[in-house]
């Protein structure tokens, strides 16, 4: 419990500091806001030429603009009015009905330090739903127990990286299947596939899992474009700084006091209506740009709820932009997010098929002892805690 004298008194003690690194994000917030209204009066090539000669002398992740920028401005609102909740029924069954939604989500087990074991699982789900009453939604699992590579110097993080890396490859190629197989269905209306998370999976670190990654993200975005289905990676909470990072190399002086701005933030400010998007920009990453269609992606931030304080940033390849889909691709996650009260209704069903509560990870282990027939328990205490949980559990 918190004793609210020393919070008091630790906030007095660094009050003037508080003050001054809030007072400096505010000017630097400021200045990012003044910038980032003067993009549409920029010349397209003329700023892109600014990030790409900033990113040959030193690499960052920024982003490139496109026509999109020129031709709607930074922001494009909502060009529908509903009069009331028949209007959006309508409007959502309109987008939606015998579209072809499929989702990929996934969950894992990590070690556990009470059990005398160094392995973990994964479980990924996949959900299709045709929106069509002639054809009930497609939902399955897959699950797989991850053990470690054999090195002998592997400890618990590179265990649990490894885990990490597993899960999210098994959800892209298994949405790569998806994709394969949605793709082949006769159906009027394009069909989209979403991924939950970033396709430019930028927190990647490691060279080795990098180039893994890139490979697969390659290989998603190929059998998205070949099968011509859309492929979306959904970001409700993004912490990106692709926009700010190209603002401050093209008008400099913009983090003087180290300030960090994501994305999102910055263009909350603008995108304050149900539905309003950004322009659509590229992803670039270092001084080299992807020259190929097949493997270059894009982003734009979208206002799905009305009651969120920031936008949700979606990963879109660049043939969709292209191909003139970027409109067609909006009303389909807003359709999504109608139904899914501000997320989309796909993903949240592929989540709720693929999570792994903590009782189900005691049951887990529980049919792990059984099958092998040992027991993985160091401690009675353990022992007595983990039988009174799974004794409790109801699993289908």
């Amino acid at each position: 419990m918190l004793k609210v004298s020393k919070v008091r008194d630790a906030i007095q003690a660094k009050k003037g500091l508080i003050e001054m690194q809030t007072q400096n994000s505010q000017e630097s917030f400021s200045k990012h806001l003044q910038y980032c209204e003067k993009l549409s009066d920029w010349e397209i090539n003329k700023f892109n030429d600014f990030v790409l000669r900033a990113q040959a002398e030193k690499s960052f992740i920024g982003a490139l603009a496109t026509n999109d920028l020129k031709d709607s401005g930074l922001v494009s609102k909502f060009n529908l009015q509903f009069k009331d909740p028949q209007e959006i029924a309508e409007w959502k069954s309109q987008v939606l009905e015998n579209r072809i939604i499929s989702a990929v989500d996934g969950s894992q087990i990590d070690p556990d330090k009470n059990l005398n074991l160094f392995f973990g699982a994964i479980q990924i789900s996949h959900f299709i739903n045709y929106h069509n009453a002639q054809q009930p939604p497609d939902k399955d699992l897959d699950f797989d127990i991850i053990l470690p590579s054999g090195q002998q110097d592997e400890d618990e993080f590179e265990l649990r990286q490894k885990i990490a890396f597993e899960r999210t490859a098994k959800e892209i190629t298994t949405l790569i299947k998806v994709i394969d197989r949605i793709g082949k269905l006769p159906t009027s209306k394009r069909p989209l596939a979403f991924f939950d998370g970033s396709l430019t999976l930028s927190f990647v670190k490691q060279e080795k899992l990098r180039q893994e990654y890139d490979r697969l993200i390659h290989q998603l975005i190929e059998k998205s474009r070949l099968n011509k289905v859309i492929v979306i990676g959904f970001i409700d909470t993004s912490l990106a700084f692709n926009l700010t990072a190209s603002l401050k190399t093209v008008f400099g002086n913009l983090d003087n006091n180290n300030s960090k701005i994501s994305d999102a933030s910055l263009l909350s400010h603008f995108l304050t209506d149900w539905g309003s998007r950004s322009a659509y920009f590229e992803y670039c990453h270092g001084a080299k740009t992807q020259t190929d269609s097949i493997n270059k992606l894009g982003f734009c931030y979208l206002k799905t709820s009305s009651k969120a304080k920031k936008p949700a940033r979606l990963e879109i390849p660049y043939w969709v932009y292209e191909e003139g889909l970027l409109n067609e691709v909006i009303d389909i996650v807003l359709a999504e997010c109608l139904v899914g009260n501000g997320y989309p209704y796909s993903l949240e069903v592929a989540d709720s098929i693929a999570v792994i509560q903590m009782s189900e990870r005691e049951y887990f282990y529980g049919i792990l002892e059984k099958e092998l027939n040992h027991s993985f328990l160091t401690s009675s205490k353990q022992s007595s805690k983990n039988l009174r949980r799974r004794s409790s559990i109801k699993l289908s």
